[in-house]
């Protein structure tokens, strides 16, 4: 059973939750930064894409897995720098996604794929962050969720615990594996029944993204200023 501490927690009940407008990039013009024969290739949106919008996106069969990739690091903000060096690596990583999409890999079974391509230097210019990203948006079960510096430093702080490893610099490290990951989806599973329980989300039931969207919140959000404080 996932134990939370009191104080941190009640205060993460007391937040209101808003979807997430928009942001990042269009897809059309940051595959057209990093490899301009790329919009010629594949039907690129022109509009930055909502949370929701972007998971219906990368679930339609239609769309092909490359332009899923390229919409989830324009919604994510990739620089392009590293837009490049992992686009040119894309015959390494492509087949993991497909079977991401195909729901052939669980979120477990998906870090630990990925996570090793990072090892062997197969994924370059990408961490968790980022491919916790391609995790969240193209399993169709919707279960994996983004595991960046915020919504990590988040779970461990309403843990009162370390279950994702922080490096000195306050990312997310690269030594956390697929345990980590899940532990820290399950946890994010078990916030999102307790912010439930309360009431806040009487006609829906209330989802681990939509906790984790809570946390990640914005620069300036109350949830922030209090994770930065503690």
């Amino acid at each position: 059973m996932a134990t939370f501490d009191s104080a941190h927690l009640n205060t993460f009940l007391a937040l209101p939750y808003t979807p997430q407008p928009p942001v990042g990039r269009a897809p059309h013009d940051w595959a057209k930064q990093v490899d301009p024969e790329t919009v010629k290739l594949f039907c690129l949106p022109s509009t930055q894409f909502c949370r929701s919008d972007l998971r219906q996106f990368c679930h339609d069969p239609e769309n092909s897995t490359e332009s899923c990739f390229i919409s989830v690091m324009a919604w994510g903000g990739m620089g392009v720098k590293n837009g490049r060096l992992i686009w040119k690596a894309r015959e390494f990583w492509i087949p993991t996604l497909d079977k991401l999409r195909s729901e052939e890999l669980g979120r477990q079974a998906a870090f630990d794929r990925l996570k090793k391509l990072r090892d062997n230097e197969k994924l370059p210019g990408m961490r968790a962050p980022y491919f916790t990203k391609l995790i969240f948006f193209l399993l169709q079960s919707c279960n994996g969720y983004i595991m960046d510096r915020w919504t990590a430093r988040s779970i461990n702080l309403l843990c009162n615990r370390k279950i994702v490893k922080i490096n000195s610099a306050g990312y997310v490290a690269n030594e956390n594996d697929g345990d980590a990951y899940e532990s820290f989806c399950s946890f994010m599973d078990a916030l999102a029944a307790r912010y439930a329980q309360m009431g806040f989300s009487r006609q829906n039931f209330f989802r681990g993204d939509q906790a984790e969207e809570l946390l990640f919140a914005k620069p300036r959000s109350e949830w922030r200023k209090y994770l930065n404080k503690n």
